[in-house]
């Protein structure tokens, strides 16, 4: 499995210019983050690259437009930006649409 970068404390711009700041207790995964190989997080997640692979979240996981996913994602909240595709994911959790801004 790869190393995952954390953004923690630190801004990330999305691809439409606005900003997602990584805050304590939440982790951003960029846009130019491809990862092969599973994830395990006990905090909130916010997904804006790319994961090939399991997603296990004991919190709130966002998957934000832009984000590509394969496998499957499991959380107690799961988030999905609107406009968001879904290839080959399973999602389990409490799954909600939203315009964003998170």
């Amino acid at each position: 499995m790869q190393a995952v970068p954390q953004a923690r404390g630190a801004d990330s711009t999305l691809q439409d210019g606005t900003q997602a700041q990584a805050a304590p207790g939440r982790t951003v995964l960029g846009p130019t983050l491809v990862m092969k190989g599973d994830l395990f997080v006990g905090e909130d997640l916010v997904i804006q690259g790319t994961i090939h692979g399991a997603v296990v979240g004991t919190d709130t996981v966002t998957i934000k437009r832009n984000a590509r996913l394969r496998g499957k994602i499991s959380a107690a909240t799961i988030r999905l930006e609107y406009g968001v595709r879904l290839d080959e994911v399973t999602l389990t959790g409490d799954i909600s649409q939203t315009a964003g801004d998170y």
